[in-house]
């Protein structure tokens, strides 16, 4: 792995696992095993540069590992229950530890630091995009509602099991997947 990459890993696993504001320059270079001057020789913006990276490469890991458990599912059902599964063993690995970055970042994030916002929006308008797609894939309407439905409860989800220490709240959230469905085939396309 480059020592960029490292750079970009080593700050998705932290943000992921304190938060923005929370993970400093010092933290990242040390477990990188990088020095200060390989900061800014690959991220010329410095903090913020690296964080915009860091949630893309979040994004490329959530979709590998979405159509890792999605792949073969026989319905949209199950291909729903596998990205729960996806967010539950990574929480369970992690020993609650780390979370979804684009909600924590998000709420870090303020007026001074719009392109970080726009990282996060990409990020998420991408998942709203890719649910939509497999809805449609599936059979369903693909409504972007029922794909913004199942991202704000998988988030508060996360947030619940993050709390608790335990996988309750995403298992609860399996038994709603019909009634999302539901919803969809209900709402008239965008």
């Amino acid at each position: 792995m480059s020592s960029r990459e490292r750079l970009i890993q080593v700050t998705a696993r932290l943000i992921r696992e304190k938060g923005m504001a929370a993970t400093g320059l010092a933290e990242i270079l040390g477990l990188a095993e990088l020095p200060k001057g390989s900061l800014y020789h690959y991220f010329p913006g410095g903090k913020e540069e690296l964080i915009k990276e860091a949630l893309h490469s979040y994004k490329d890991w959530l979709a590998g590992g979405f159509k890792a458990k999605m792949k073969g599912s026989s319905c949209a059902a199950e291909g729903l229950s596998g990205i729960i599964d996806f967010f539950k063993d990574d929480l369970e690995a992690s020993r609650y530890v780390a979370g979804c970055p684009i909600a924590t970042v998000a709420l870090e994030s303020n007026e001074d630091l719009a392109s970080i916002r726009t990282a996060v929006r990409e990020v998420m308008d991408y998942w709203i995009q890719s649910l939509c797609a497999y809805l449609r894939y599936k059979g369903y309407n693909g409504n972007p509602s029922t794909a913004e439905d199942f991202i704000m409860q998988i988030e508060g989800a996360l947030i619940m099991a993050r709390i608790y220490q335990s996988a309750a709240p995403l298992e609860k959230l399996k038994l709603k997947i019909k009634e999302i469905l539901q919803n969809d085939i209900n709402r008239e396309e965008a």
